[in-house]
């Protein structure tokens, strides 16, 4: 596990900020990933009311996760860009919100490589979620180490998977046609 350290939280988000409005029509996430983890959803049974999608952009995921799993989906991003989309608000991923502890049933994310303290975002996002509720986080190759100042966190499949390992559940890791050959979901659950 490794951080590129940006000098203050102010330039993080300033940084972040930027990344997001230049790139705010450029869609990470594919349709195959989308399906695939609707397809999980689905054959595991699990019932989804609540749901949120952390470091969404533009909306993309968000939009596509309501209609196909006819739930409450919402949508973050640090940048004020996501107060102009529908279903998203303005949100820092790493934050907690008191309206959020133990609410959603579904979190998912494709952007822990902008997280600049992965053990804190991780367990803000397994606080807000339920016990019988799953988390879904992409990882690809390209995340094995960190890139620049807003791809600013690296770490292994295997590393991830044991720091996960730690304090939650690792149930499931299955693989994705998403942008990086590689490219898996790693499904999490509160250790009961």
């Amino acid at each position: 596990m490794k951080y590129i350290k940006n000098e203050s939280y102010e330039d993080y988000k300033d940084k972040q900020t930027a990344l997001n409005k230049a790139k705010f029509h450029a869609v990470w996430i594919t349709m195959d990933e989308i399906n695939s983890v609707v397809n999980y959803v689905h054959n595991s049974k699990l019932e989804i009311t609540n749901g949120i999608c952390h470091g969404a952009r533009n909306g993309f995921e968000v939009n596509h996760f309501r209609n196909k799993l006819n739930a409450n989906i919402i949508g973050t991003d640090i940048s004020d860009t996501a107060n102009h989309v529908d279903n998203m608000i303005q949100w820092d991923m790493h934050d907690r919100n008191e309206d959020w502890i133990d609410y959603f049933d579904f979190i998912y994310s494709n952007s822990i490589d902008h997280s600049y303290d992965f053990d804190k975002c991780l367990d803000t996002w397994m606080e807000s979620l339920k016990l019988t509720g799953r988390l879904f986080i992409e990882w690809n190759p390209e995340i094995d180490h960190p890139w620049n100042y807003t791809d600013c966190f690296g770490i292994t499949q295997e590393e991830l998977i044991n720091l996960i390992n730690v304090r939650y559940s690792v149930t499931d890791v299955f693989p994705v046609n998403g942008h990086s050959a590689g490219t898996v979901i790693i499904v999490i659950k509160h250790k009961q």
